[in-house]
């Protein structure tokens, strides 16, 4: 018995297939590229509608019209870097017609998807707005959005304006030390004839829900080269899965180079900027008066006004060459080596990434993306054009485009971990610390090829260890504390720097660390704590930078630059004392506080970047399900979980996704993700969290696609929507027949339920008038109520039947007859072309005794109209018993019971 259950889908001249597992993720089958790109989007849109509606409003400047006035800077910042027509013109120029038909069809499916999406998502009502539609050019406007949006910009412009203003500050808080958090990548040959597994663990904003969306794209083809088969990670609103995935063949994961591509000038010439054109557009906002924005470039690029900064001058690959590179994302999903995969790379724009490429014998990492040759003191902040000239380049070397080294054979190991790197070393300032690199290199060299497992991978992902922890700074002060009697030795944990989330040690320190970052913090002019505003503020306080800064060289030289006369061993005494004023009592069972309870999970919403707005249904319990995980790491581990030192202690910024690729068998490739598959009003939105918490993955999909002749669904005559099928709830048989049920979705499922409910032979289930719409508003309604639940009954591939439970009190039968503990009634109509025979027979009985097997069913409920005399005899021939005629609302129903207790 087939334990999988396809749903059919068709509009037009599209039809496809869709399942999802156990967590949601769904497999998407269909004939060829444009109509996988279409039901790609149609399941983005169905199943992250909201998600997708805000990314689109983020990056084409729509959000005010949502968010009201908290909204208006990064609209007006959003028209201005003015993405969406970066995006357009790119598609505009895009001379390959199956480029085009890519993004188009793509566009069609969210289209179709986003009034079920938006009926699902409670955030739309709760607004009271509707989804933007989408254009063909929308797609990689989110891809801009998602990689380029601020960039490199808001921290180059934070360390322009501070060594302008404050140079001493500057001087100690601008530390030469590259970042700490980061993503992780890397390849291990396990054995000399073994294939090799392929990690990764990008790191980002935690956002809610997910910035990556688990799926399986497969295209059915009859010429082995059109095939597609890929497990990956897409970005919600752009079709294929750029940035990591496994074919049959190939596997490509992908960190960021850390390449600053997004190039500046600060346009403070007396004069004024050199304006080429220029249009104002309208940023209207609910809740406040329209503002009017002024839309324009300069010779050095798209003219934004950046509060804190003036009019800077901000110039990017993607409008300089009017292409994202986002096609080779569908190239991607057909290449079928390790070096086809990489040569398709040649076409990636932005932004510039480091990307480890492998098949069953070779691995290959390069540099992709595209980026103009420029010194690195223009990497590190921005020019100005007082002192460049008029019409001047913007401190780049020349015009031309750096041309990356041929791809690079890795022997046993290769790792990218977001560290410097020779090819990339005067394009690179905001570069990661190489202590991750090199410590997950020696952790996998150390491993014997027998070691160099799947379940080995996923452990170092989750290594929670910090270098040089505690801080030789705080162990020193804190040792002269103790030596000096402030401190009893007794009350100071013994540490080795590992940030287990389970670590009372750990938090120990850490809060201390904390704390002393705190009272540094305290000190900073309130002047070096707004340079930017806007969408930029975060970037622009120098509270920000903070913890860096101490961990690279300790509080001496803020200390100095700020002024302060406190010594740092009286900066720790009293960050120990506040530590230890505000802990909290032990645990129930009498266990200290813990390093993961103070780190905890929190996670970034759009609509928190907005407040004010309406309480979104459904939130507020899903946050504490969250809040409650208990979460190891800091910036410096391989579990790169990130808080800000002296401003907040919970994680913010860690692995949106943990994976291992399997080259040798795909079965044994497995994900992970924070939160789920679904967004809020979804069946999945954090089914995947305490597998993510404890460093558990789960199977990729990977099961055999069924052909497609033998799917037993019927086209639906209209356009589908909502989620998928869930997932499968019963697995019940009768001798050799099997069954498997699986909830309804009603989104999706009311094309084939509209197929059931409105043929003739279906007259008397009282929807035969009912359009596809209605019948998906009718089930929607009854997935929320409690009283009531529906499932699709599939053998093997094909559609047997649709069965609704109920609760009688629910129902107007419960006004009937006297209703006891234990009733559960349901509503049967089979499909037509299924089973039959004795194998309907055998089905009938099947789902009748696993309807009785329920728990707490004693009896089971049935009213059919009299006038169904075939739907009588079938329910004497399965042990009911016909108690009597009762009137119910437009029939005379035979009322029929069957004890099961």
């Amino acid at each position: 018995m087939s334990a999988d259950a396809w749903t059919g889908t068709a509009t037009g001249d599209v039809a496809g297939r869709c399942h999802r597992d156990a967590h949601g993720v769904p497999t998407l089958v269909a004939a060829s590229l444009p109509e996988l790109a279409y039901l790609q989007g149609w399941h983005v849109a169905t199943e992250r509608a909201w998600q997708v509606d805000c990314e689109h409003r983020r990056v084409t400047g729509m959000g005010a019209e949502v968010f009201g006035p908290p909204a208006v800077a990064n609209d007006v910042a959003a028209r201005q870097m003015d993405l969406d027509g970066a995006a357009r013109r790119a598609f505009d120029a895009l001379d390959d017609a199956e480029d085009r038909a890519w993004f188009t069809r793509f566009a069609d499916g969210v289209n179709a998807g986003l009034d079920a999406g938006a009926r699902r998502a409670p955030e739309f009502a709760a607004h009271g707005v509707k989804p933007l539609p989408f254009d063909p050019h929308t797609a990689l406007a989110l891809h801009l959005g998602y990689n380029v949006w601020l960039t490199n910009a808001p921290a180059a412009l934070f360390r322009t304006l501070l060594a302008e203003r404050f140079p001493a500050l500057a001087a100690a808080l601008i530390s030469p030390r590259p970042d700490a958090d980061g993503s992780n990548a890397w390849a291990v040959r396990v054995g000399a004839e073994g294939a090799p597994l392929v990690a990764a663990d990008p790191h980002r904003l935690l956002e809610l829900p997910g910035v990556y969306q688990q799926v399986r794209l497969v295209v059915e083809a009859e010429r082995p080269r059109d095939r597609v088969d890929v497990v990956g990670l897409a970005f919600p609103g752009v079709p294929g899965v750029p940035h990591v995935g496994q074919s049959e063949h190939v596997a490509w994961v992908t960190t960021s180079a850390m390449v600053s591509s997004l190039e500046m000038v600060l346009e403070d010439a007396p004069e004024g900027p050199e304006v080429l054109d220029a249009r104002t557009e309208r940023v209207h906002v609910r809740g406040g008066d329209p503002v009017d924005v002024r839309v324009a470039h300069t010779p050095r690029g798209r003219l934004v006004d950046v509060p804190g900064a003036g009019p800077v001058s901000m110039r990017f690959p993607a409008w300089d060459r009017a292409d994202t590179g986002l096609p080779s994302a569908r190239r991607l999903l057909t290449a079928a080596s390790a070096a086809e995969a990489c040569a398709v790379l040649d076409g990636h724009v932005e932004p510039v990434n480091r990307v480890i490429v492998a098949d069953r014998r070779t691995v290959l990492t390069r540099h992709a993306g595209a980026v103009r040759r420029r010194d690195r003191r223009s990497a590190w902040g921005a020019a100005r054009a007082s002192a460049l000239g008029r019409g001047s380049a913007d401190g780049s070397l020349d015009q031309r485009w750096v041309r990356w080294p041929a791809p690079a054979a890795a022997d046993d190991v290769v790792v990218a971990a977001n560290e410097p790197h020779p090819d990339t070393a005067c394009l690179t300032v905001d570069a990661c610390a190489p202590w991750r690199s090199r410590r997950i290199r020696e952790a996998l060299e150390a491993l014997a090829p027998q070691e160099r497992t799947v379940d080995a991978m996923a452990a170092l992902q989750t290594d929670t260890r910090t270098p040089g922890a505690p801080r030789a700074w705080l162990a020193d002060a804190v040792d002269a504390l103790v030596a000096d009697g402030v401190l009893a030795a007794e009350s100071v944990p013994a540490w080795a720097g590992d940030a287990a989330a389970g670590s009372a040690a750990a938090r120990w320190w850490l809060l201390v660390e904390h704390e002393v970052a705190a009272a540094l913090i305290a000190h900073l002019p309130p002047a070096s704590r707004a340079l930017l505003g806007g969408p930029w503020a975060p970037w622009g306080d120098a509270a920000a930078w903070v913890g860096a800064a101490l961990a690279e060289r300790g509080p001496e030289p803020l200390r100095a630059a700020l002024g302060i006369t406190a010594s740092t061993r009286d900066l720790v005494r009293a960050a120990v004392a506040a530590v230890d004023d505000a802990a909290e009592p032990p645990g129930p069972d009498g266990a200290a506080r813990t390093w993961g309870e103070a780190h905890a999970l929190t996670p970034f919403l759009f609509t928190h970047e907005h407040p004010g707005g309406p309480d979104e249904p459904g939130l507020a319990d899903v946050l504490d399900t969250i809040g409650s995980v208990r979460v190891g790491g800091t910036a410096d581990a391989v579990c790169a979980t990130s808080h800000a030192p002296g401003l907040a202690v919970g994680t913010h910024r860690g692995p949106v996704a943990r994976v291992v690729f399997d080259l040798g068998d795909r079965t044994r490739s497995r994900w992970v993700v924070p939160f789920g598959a679904s967004g809020l009003g979804g069946g999945h939105v954090t089914d995947q969290l305490d597998a993510w918490a404890a460093g558990r993955l789960l199977p990729v999909p990977s099961r055999p696609v069924p052909p497609s002749a033998g799917s037993g669904v019927a086209p639906a005559r209209s356009v589908p929507g909502g989620a998928p099928p869930g997932r499968i709830v019963a697995e019940v048989g009768v001798g050799a027949l099997g069954l498997t049920m699986t909830r309804v979705r009603p989104a999706l499922d009311a094309p084939l339920i509209h197929a059931l409910v409105t043929e003739p032979r279906a007259e008397f289930y009282g929807m035969r008038g009912h359009s596809v719409q209605d019948v998906e508003e009718v089930y929607d309604f009854l997935e929320f109520q409690p009283t009531h639940a529906n499932h699709l009954v599939w053998h093997g591939g094909t559609l047997v039947a649709l069965v609704q439970t109920y609760d009688p009190r629910a129902e107007e039968v419960g006004g009937a007859y006297e209703v006891r503990d234990g009733d559960l009634g349901f509503h049967f109509i089979t499909a037509p072309g299924g089973l039959q025979g004795r194998a309907r027979a055998t089905a009938y009985r099947s789902i009748v005794d696993w309807l009785g097997a329920r728990p707490g069913t004693r009896r089971l409920v049935i009213e059919p109209d009299v006038r169904n005399t075939r739907a009588v005899k079938t329910a004497r021939a399965l042990g009911f018993t016909v108690d009597r005629e009762v009137e119910l609302p437009g029939k005379r129903a035979a009322l029929c019971f069957r004890d099961v207790r």
